[in-house]
């Protein structure tokens, strides 16, 4: 089979189980059934909102300025938010697609660079249709740069009617 992307063409297209390494061990992720996929996204977009809202600075009122209230205290929880929170979102987004891993175990014994890197597996299988959007995205700038490159003709007069010379 050819390769495309790291992976088989046979494996891309029949979603075999993604090999990851956590730890000392291999782990087999399996793809999630079509309502488990959608459930399991729903869950990635309530997360993502939340890290989202995090980083979205309160807006300032009238009655902020008046009391000279510094923005330090939203900074700090961005940072906490990035830096302690967002990691255990990834852990539990990934624990969430692979159910039957062992949570514990993998915790204790894998860094964080390989919960990423296995992470990035899930994300693959989690948005199969990533590639096509891309691709229809792609298509749809093609199309509009192609009619945005078309000029008017101006076609001659069918009434007969002539211009008049000047």
């Amino acid at each position: 089979m050819e390769k495309t992307n790291g992976r088989s063409e046979e494996k891309g297209l029949f979603q075999l189980p993604e090999k990851v390494q956590l730890g000392d061990q291999e782990y087999e992720i399996r793809p999630l059934t079509i309502n488990e996929q959608i459930k399991w996204r729903e869950l990635f977009y309530q997360k993502l909102r939340l890290v989202a809202r995090g980083f979205i600075p309160p807006r300032r009122t009238i009655l902020s300025i008046f009391r000279r209230e510094d923005e330090t205290a939203a900074f700090t929880r961005a940072m906490h938010l990035a830096f302690i929170e967002f990691p255990g979102f990834v852990a539990d987004l990934f624990f969430a697609y692979a159910p039957r891993l062992p949570r514990k175990e993998i915790e204790e014994k894998a860094t964080e660079v390989e919960l990423v890197v296995a992470f990035n597996s899930v994300m693959k299988m989690g948005f199969p249709f990533f590639d096509l959007l891309q691709t229809v995205l792609a298509l749809s700038q093609v199309t509009k740069a192609a009619l945005l490159s078309e000029k008017p003709t101006s076609s001659p007069s069918t009434s007969g009617a002539s211009h008049p010379n000047t």
